[in-house]
């Protein structure tokens, strides 16, 4: 399709708005002749000018425009299906969108039910179907949510969407006054919901401050799919072709709609970069007082830069706020502009992953490559190691000079000397390679990140044959930085492999080869593998003991890891009692470190909180955020930890106040140091949620289970207990807001994986059972939910205990379902005191 020309665009539409609006189109079509491109381009902007036909805000341009309005809905309806409405929200050729109530139990749920004016007209009732298809089948926490649909008693379509108390996110960002670094986390929640939608297949089409509320919790949500695109072919129930119709709001409009082309997730790409613009530089990326100017600058691509827009703003901190954009997040706008799709992004997902870098001080991908700029952004990012590095690299040097004034004392200290020059050289070189490839000739122009770093210092390791010491310092500190970055699977393949090299050298049952046995085991416990790290540590701990006088902090580090293990799976008491052993090796060794301390005194703690020992677990607590704070500062992850674990001592105690304020405080210092996506977020965001459960806040408590749901499942899989335990607290809240039909599957999925992962007798699964039985019980399956409470109340009257709460509490449920089904003796002899 030719462009316009667009001088006589701007006089024919300036003509057009000289005639009656019923004779403009003729008017155009005559004026165009021929030109095809320049009729509908006029058309284009006269519809958009009159704001035709809109339904929540979504405008249709184009001929298609002029079809005949639908009938008016009448003012006075006071019922749709089961919702009594309160007030209407809006109004528009479509219809209407009313606020509207129905009772829940002891709750009353709010909603905005959208409702068809007439049935009349078939295109329409294709968008409506089609809307309500695709909100049922995107259920993430940043899209509002489908909560019903039908007919009412007149045969007119209606559904009921999740109402958003909130504001645009544009107006919210201003009245918060929120800086740089919140903005930016506020849009990647906003992009990880576009992304959501788009590996469903579905393009939103029609992104927008208006679209996208931001309510008290400062939680941003999706709005309005009335115009998103289907995009898989195959589906013949969906419009996949419902381009051709035009709609979109033109000021938010990609370069590709305007000029008509089909619509593609690069076009919400797009539609994201005007909105970050917005975000960064409190203003439009383009004037949108002049329709045509505003069309044919983004036809061309005439877009100024959000630090040159900021720079010339008088505010006194004008020059602050436009050097912060300068570089960096210029360049990722100007990139999700661009007019040609294929120079953007090539999808949402890589446009976050340039906003995570940014926040990381990580090189983004879409600046052109400098050794100074990556050299600057890893230093940055990477303060605390890159000084870790060059301070042991200096030791080495040190412990050379040194070795070397001895030379003169004996052969031996000679050779120890020559030992110490040899490892520091190699450490020397092995820097100098690993930042070699920050050369542009060594990358071929591509960025390189830490974890690319890291991965080229591991593979170049291996070389280090002739220097088998070295590789083994290397692979610990690799290793050690995988683990900070939350990449588990790698710090493990570092260390099994580090493993192998010591035993086959010094031999299984030396000291070196017993320590990384130790370190191993917490890899495959951060991965889940609980069984498998409990028999790594057990062995270390029992290597440890067959020596005469074992090093007291590789042992207490193995008995540490034993009693984790222990725990995980089911044994409590030999994990307390691993545990308070290896508190006492560290009060008693001379060379005791906080740092390891705090570990072994953090989950001790935590062990007297799962047997219900909250006065045992209240000085231990005291005791970690001391040694945290005084070892870390009072922003670290240690930290945040000790917070985490303290709120589960609140839960216990039934404080769920005390234990939500604790989990925001880790979860506020997590986010502010951890990179998005880090496994201890997502640890933060599914314990915050079980406090909001606790408190009955469920709407809270869902989105932020479900958003540590999602984070865990994209990085450990659908099959993982990790994510399964979210689930399975999904599984609950669910239950509690009424929905059985979406808790079902959450319960049956969680516990195949607990019983698959951590077998058939283990406490977590006696959760899950406790879950499904109340949701039987509701459903009326009262025997289901008998048997799969006396499982459960085995199960953990094994393993935690006849007197444990949570096995008192199932026998309680038991005793409910037996009084249910008529054996009130059956209830009355479970509930009786054990004789003593």
């Amino acid at each position: 399709m030719t462009a316009p020309d667009w001088a006589r665009v701007r006089a024919i539409l300036d003509a057009a708005y000289d005639q009656p609006a019923e004779r403009r189109e003729a008017f155009v079509t005559a004026q165009a002749g021929a030109d095809a491109a320049l009729r509908d381009e006029v058309l284009a902007l006269l519809a958009a000018e009159a704001g035709a036909g809109a339904f929540l805000a979504g405008t249709r341009v184009g001929p298609a425009a002029e079809l005949a309005p639908l009938a008016a809905e009448p003012p006075t309806r006071t019922v749709i299906g089961p919702w009594r409405v309160v007030r209407v929200l809006g109004r528009g050729g479509m219809g209407a969108v009313y606020l509207a109530e129905r009772p829940a139990g002891d709750l009353t749920l709010r909603a905005a039910v959208k409702l068809v004016a007439g049935a009349d007209r078939d295109d329409v009732l294709r968008r409506f179907a089609v809307e309500r298809r695709i909100l049922a089948s995107l259920e993430h926490p940043g899209i509002a949510r489908l909560l019903d649909g039908g007919t009412t008693d007149d045969g007119l379509p209606y559904f009921a969407l999740e109402y958003v108390d909130g504001t645009p996110i544009t107006t919210h960002v201003r009245e918060r006054g929120l800086d740089l670094a919140a903005r930016l986390r506020l849009f990647l929640r906003v992009a990880d919901a576009v992304a959501f939608a788009h590996r469903r297949l579905v393009v939103h089409r029609d992104l927008k401050p208006a679209n996208i509320l931001v309510d008290g919790d400062g939680t941003p949500k999706l709005l309005d799919f009335g115009i998103a695109k289907v995009l898989d072919p195959t589906d013949r129930g969906t419009p996949s072709t419902v381009t051709a119709q035009g709609w979109m709001t033109p000021a938010w409009a990609s370069p590709e709609q305007l000029r008509g082309e089909p619509a593609t997730t690069s076009t919400d790409v797009y539609a994201l970069g005007l909105l970050l613009y917005e975000l960064l530089a409190d203003a439009p990326a383009i004037p949108t007082t002049d329709p045509v100017a505003s069309a044919q600058a983004r036809l061309e691509g005439a877009v100024t830069r959000p630090s040159t827009v900021v720079a010339r703003e008088t505010a006194s901190d004008a020059g602050r706020r436009a050097a912060a954009l300068r570089g960096d997040l210029d360049t990722i706008v100007l990139t999700a502009l661009a007019v040609d799709p294929a120079r953007r992004y090539a999808a949402v997902a890589d446009l976050a992953a340039e906003i995570a870098r940014y926040l990381d001080g990580r090189p983004i991908l879409a600046r052109p490559d400098t050794i100074g700029y990556r050299t600057s952004k890893f230093v940055r990012r990477h303060r605390w190691a890159v000084g870790f590095a060059a301070v042991a690299v200096l030791a080495l040097l040190g412990g050379l000079g040194l070795a070397l004034r001895g030379q003169q004392r004996a052969r031996a200290a000679e050779a120890e000397a020559r030992t110490s020059a040899a490892t520091s050289d190699r450490v020397s070189e092995f820097m100098v390679g690993l930042f070699r490839v920050a050369d542009p000739g060594e990358s071929r122009g591509n960025a390189v990140t830490a974890r690319e770093l890291l991965d080229r210092g591991a593979a170049d390791i291996d070389r280090l044959t002739d220097a088998p010491d070295v590789q083994t310092r290397l692979r610990g500190t690799m290793a050690r930085a995988y683990g900070e970055l939350g990449l588990y699977e790698r710090q493990g393949a570092l260390l099994a492999q580090d493993l192998a090299d010591v035993q086959a050298r010094r031999g299984p049952a030396s000291v070196e080869a017993l320590a990384i046995q130790a370190q191993l085991a917490t890899a495959v416990m951060r991965r889940g593998d609980y069984a498998r790290a409990r028999d790594l540590a057990e062995a270390a701990v029992a290597g440890f003991d067959r020596l005469t006088a074992p090093p007291a902090r590789e042992l207490a580090l193995a008995l540490t890891q034993a009693g984790i293990g222990q725990w995980q799976t089911g044994d409590l008491p030999t994990a307390q009692a691993r545990l308070e052993r290896a508190m006492a090796v560290y009060d008693t060794a001379t060379d005791k470190d906080p740092r390891d301390q705090l570990r072994v005194v953090g989950n001790l703690a935590i062990l007297h909180v799962q047997q219900d020992d909250a006065a045992g677990a209240r000085p231990l607590y005291a005791r970690a955020l001391a040694l945290a704070t005084a070892a870390y500062g009072a922003e670290s992850p240690q930290v945040a930890i000790t917070y985490n674990n303290l709120a589960a001592l609140e839960l216990r105690d039934r404080r769920p106040e005390a234990a939500r304020d604790n989990h925001r405080k880790a979860l506020a210092i997590r986010r502010a140091i951890l990179p998005a996506g880090h496994p201890d977020i997502a640890e933060s965001l599914s314990n915050l949620g079980e406090a909001e459960r606790q408190l009955g806040r469920f709407d809270e408590a869902r989105r932020f289970t479900e958003e540590a749901w999602a984070a865990r499942r994209a990085r450990f899989g659908d099959e993982h207990v990790v994510p399964a335990s979210s689930e399975s607290n999904l599984g609950q809240i669910l239950l509690q807001q009424g929905d059985r039909v979406a808790a079902r599957p959450r319960f049956v999925h969680a516990a195949a994986v607990f019983e698959k992962t951590l077998g058939p007798d283990h406490p977590t699964l006696a959760y899950t059972l406790g879950g499904l039985a109340r949701l039987e019980q509701e459903d009326g399956h009262l025997d289901r939910a008998e048997a799969l409470l006396r499982r459960a109340l085995t199960i953990r009257a094994a393993k935690l205990g006849v007197t444990h709460a949570d096995t008192v509490e199932t026998r309680g449920d038991l005793a409910a379902v037996l009084r249910a089904r008529g054996q009130s003796a059956a209830a009355a002899a479970l509930l009786a005191p054990a004789p003593r």
